[in-house]
């Protein structure tokens, strides 16, 4: 979820300068500003794609980061979950 965040936060910063590219290109003539402007904008663009590829990826990731943290318990820590739910199941009955 930051990485969609970030991305988000880059298109709309990419976005603002491309626009005072662009206002200042219209402003003074300057051809360059009108390059630059293009190039700001499809950074821009890129960077919206990448918030929206982002955010269309984040529950994906998230579920296979819970299926993987189950497998990182070390023996002794599963013995001690199985032990509290044993306990758990213990106290309820």
């Amino acid at each position: 979820m930051h990485d969609q965040h970030m991305w988000r936060g880059l298109a709309v910063t990419y976005a603002v300068v491309a626009i005072i590219q662009l206002y200042l290109g219209v402003s003074t003539g300057a051809t360059w500003a009108g390059v630059l402007a293009a190039v700001w904008l499809l950074a821009a663009l890129g960077s919206g794609a990448a918030a929206r590829w982002q955010g269309h990826h984040a529950h994906d990731d998230d579920v296979a980061s819970d299926e993987s943290a189950r497998g990182c318990l070390s023996s002794t820590e599963e013995e001690l979950v199985q032990w509290a739910a044993r306990r758990a199941s213990d106290r309820t009955l």
